[in-house]
């Protein structure tokens, strides 16, 4: 009987292919990038071939113990998805995607060519283009990087982020509505970069290349704490907007996201599951009912990678899951992403950027609440010790970040429930 445990093995799933007929998984061994739960599938793991181009990929789906979801019959059915009985899972390989059926021209550096036209400079004659895969997501999105060589040697650079149905709709929407919102606003209103335009039948939005480096090269600079103090004052100009978002992200599905990662890391590393379910516990004691009247537009994937710094100018990046969320959502997740910069690189300052940031925040919009960032940011270190235990680069990091999320949250739960502002 196939464990979810065998779907992270690369052994097994190497023997898996080659029992299920797929000749040219033999041609290079196979190394576990990452994993995670996806909706109705418990697991989705990526996989690459050692030593092999960019883009090759392979994505294993463990099934569900109920109905298949819509697009995983219908892959089978149209042969984007491969059954591998002994591993209970569906195989797709890359360009092939159950969700994302634009991938194979996307990622044609002659169709490319074609359709991105359009967004180069009008007097730019390219004579090549190269289609780049720099991040790919299964069954969710995949972003490429093109670039365009004219005859006489320049350059200009495009980036294509592909999504599943329905999503491209929704990130569109919500980059416009913010660059609307911000629209001539000085610093420290946050820049944003919106889509150029996009390819429907591609499910693709276009960006040109944003000025500036993410904050995440700039954390060993001697001025990140000045930096992060003017990212404060950014994020909190976001949460006093009047973007009109509509989905909304609650403490309900926050725990659900969080939960969700629990019991996935429960089921493939056993010995975890006492200190994972005394971390959920922990979490449970911080809930809290959020008030309508205190959702904010929210980023709701904030940390230091999505922040490009280009002097004064920050530009907040990757609004594709923006919504209406408390404030201390966004705050609670860049602490905890500078929590774990500290155990990747001990050498960083990480306690003064993130008090810094706080500072930047409360200069501009008034204090977090104390018990609702605690909440949020325990959640997010949480979250993150069961994400890096499916990374094996960084897997040693998972037993230490699950360790700094017990002690914060259970020393701030044993607190009590009363609400102090920081």
């Amino acid at each position: 009987m196939a464990t979810l445990g065998d779907i992270v093995n690369p052994e097994v799933v190497s023997s898996a292919l080659e029992s299920a007929g797929v000749a040219s998984a033999r041609d290079a061994a196979l190394t576990l990038e990452r994993a995670w739960p996806y909706r109705r599938l418990p697991l989705v793991a990526l996989y690459r071939e050692d030593g092999g181009a960019p883009g090759r990929w392979w994505t294993v789906a463990a099934l569900p113990g109920g109905p298949f979801p819509g697009a995983l019959k219908r892959g089978l059915k149209n042969g984007r998805a491969v059954a591998v009985p002994s591993l209970n899972a569906v195989l797709q390989r890359f360009p092939d995607d159950v969700e994302l059926h634009g991938l194979a021209e996307a990622t044609d550096s002659s169709l490319a060519r074609e359709r991105l036209a359009p967004w180069l400079d009008a007097d730019f004659e390219a004579r090549s283009v190269e289609a780049e895969p720099i991040g790919y997501k299964p069954m969710r999105r995949f972003v490429a990087r093109y670039r365009f060589v004219s005859r006489d040697g320049t350059e200009q650079t495009l980036f294509g982020k592909c999504f599943r149905p329905g999503a491209d709709e929704e990130s569109w929407s919500a980059h416009s509505a913010l660059a609307h919102t911000m629209h001539g606003q000085p610093p420290p209103e946050p820049n944003v970069a919106p889509p150029e335009g996009r390819i429907p039948e591609w499910k693709m939005l276009v960006w040109r290349r944003a000025p500036g480096k993410p904050f995440l090269q700039l954390l060993e600079d001697a001025d990140a704490t000045s930096v992060a103090e003017r990212i404060g004052a950014a994020l909190a100009a976001l949460h006093r907007s009047d973007v009109a978002w509509q989905r909304r992200h609650t403490t309900a599905d926050e725990l659900s996201t969080v939960w969700r990662w629990i019991e996935l890391a429960k089921r493939v590393f056993p010995h975890s599951a006492p200190r994972l379910d005394r971390a959920c516990e922990e979490l449970i004691r911080l809930t809290h009912d959020p008030s309508p009247s205190r959702l904010r537009p929210s980023h709701r994937d904030f940390y230091d990678k999505q922040v490009l710094v280009h002097g004064e100018k920050m530009t907040f990046l990757d609004l594709d899951t923006a919504c209406l969320a408390e404030p201390e959502l966004d705050l609670g997740n860049f602490l905890a992403h500078l929590r774990l910069r500290r155990l990747q690189r001990p050498q960083l300052r990480t306690d003064e950027v993130g008090n810094a940031l706080i500072e930047g925040y409360v200069a501009r919009t008034g204090p977090p609440d104390r018990r609702r960032l605690h909440f949020y940011e325990g959640c997010a270190i949480t979250r993150l010790a069961c994400v890096y235990a499916f990374r094996p680069r960084w897997r040693g990091l998972a037993s230490e970040l699950l360790e700094e999320a017990l002690t914060s949250i259970s020393d701030k739960a044993r607190q009590g429930r009363t609400v102090h502002a920081i």
